[in-house]
């Protein structure tokens, strides 16, 4: 029987150091007085309950070990969990501007990806 408690458990500690690390930036925009300490504060508090959850919930399971198919599935879902909009995007949920600024950088990003294609493909020789 293919076992995911071991996975969970690495998966959930480093979910809670990543909710660690987001004490820097509300620090920093506490010393610049810009006023979203706050919300950093809050999505550094969703980050550390959430994976202090999944680690405490299965550290009984951790100390067998992994084996080559939860090496695998732990790879994909730390790379989900850490990366793009999955927790880094709390903080910008929960400002008020937050969700404009995400739908504006991805509205630039579409924009300037097709004057990139545009031009490259007007660069090409015909």
């Amino acid at each position: 029987m293919f076992d995911v408690r071991p996975v969970f458990n690495v998966i959930g500690l480093l979910v809670s150091c990543l909710g660690l690390t987001m004490l820097f930036p509300m620090a920093l925009d506490l010393s610049r007085g810009n006023g979203h300490a706050g919300v950093f504060l809050e999505s550094a508090l969703i980050t550390c309950l959430t994976g202090s959850m999944m680690y405490f919930a299965t550290r009984r399971e951790a100390a067998r070990g992994l084996t080559l198919q939860q090496t695998f599935l732990l790879t994909s879902g730390v790379w989900l969990a850490l990366s793009g909009k999955s927790f880094k995007a709390i903080s910008k949920g929960l400002s008020p501007e937050g969700f404009l600024l995400i739908e504006n950088m991805e509205r630039e990003s579409l924009t300037l990806n097709s004057n990139q294609s545009r031009m490259l493909y007007e660069s090409i020789p015909s």
